[in-house]
């Protein structure tokens, strides 16, 4: 059990990590406070930098079940004058009373094996022909209790293999939900990076979203931005500090 003194010094560690280390997003969309001020940012800047000949947009979000998921799903189906289709692929579909109400714009769910990134890739790219702007907002709910290797899979490998897929079939425009502090730089062997492991805020953490976002910016989108969340890394922080400076 680590000592109270220890505990309040890594709690201060990983506040520093997360106020230095950040790298520069391509598209700084600023620091949005709810899953509803980032669905708005979001779908707002795939509207200002997506081109379509029809005058709407397709859009196709992984994530959509999540809380920033389910809100960039709602804020595209109230702007029909935007938005035209949407399609959502995840592991199972979502019930038809479970869909927000879409007047006006088309829903298709596509359904894939979330654990063959081989085969997402393959259906984004046979299936997303159309689509000008994607959004991934998939990520770990619980990041503290996931080895490493599943937090990459879900946070990194599933959201590459998607955005290539759906370059593949012509998106122009991509968006993604990464956190504060994200840093493909970060240095998961230290000593912090090792006692925080998969937490929230850890060098591990903040590597992973780092490399994800690059990986993105590397896939060749006419634009793309990388939106990270103050309030959720904020909530995080608040239960990585209590935890540390409580028994738990």
């Amino acid at each position: 059990m680590l000592s109270g003194f220890v505990r309040l010094c890594l709690c201060f560690a990983i506040l520093l990590q997360c106020s230095q280390s950040a790298s520069p997003s391509p598209t700084k969309l600023g620091n949005c406070e709810s899953p509803e001020s980032c669905a708005d940012m979001s779908v707002a800047s795939a509207a200002q930098s997506a081109t379509s000949s029809s005058g709407t947009f397709a859009a196709a979000v992984l994530g959509a079940t999540g809380a920033v998921g389910s809100q960039v799903l709602k804020v595209i189906c109230s702007r029909p004058q935007q938005w035209s289709r949407v399609v959502l692929v995840s592991r199972r579909e979502i019930p038809s009373e479970a869909l927000p109400v879409h007047d006006g714009v088309e829903i298709v769910q596509l359904t894939t094996d979330m654990n063959d990134e081989a085969e997402l890739q393959e259906l984004a790219s046979a299936e997303l022909s159309g689509v000008d702007a994607v959004f991934i907002t998939m990520g770990v709910g619980a990041s503290s209790k996931a080895t490493p290797q599943t937090l990459e899979r879900v946070d990194v490998t599933l959201p590459t293999a998607f955005a290539t897929g759906a370059r593949q079939a012509g998106a122009k425009y991509a968006a993604l939900l990464t956190s504060v502090g994200a840093d493909s730089a970060a240095n998961a062997d230290s000593l912090l990076g090792k006692l925080l492991g998969t937490t929230a805020g850890s060098p591990l953490y903040a590597k992973l979203k780092g490399t994800v976002e690059e990986n993105l910016k590397n896939l060749g989108f006419d634009a793309f931005s990388a939106f990270r969340p103050a309030t959720l890394i904020g909530e995080a922080f608040i239960v990585v500090g209590s935890c540390l400076l409580s028994s738990c």
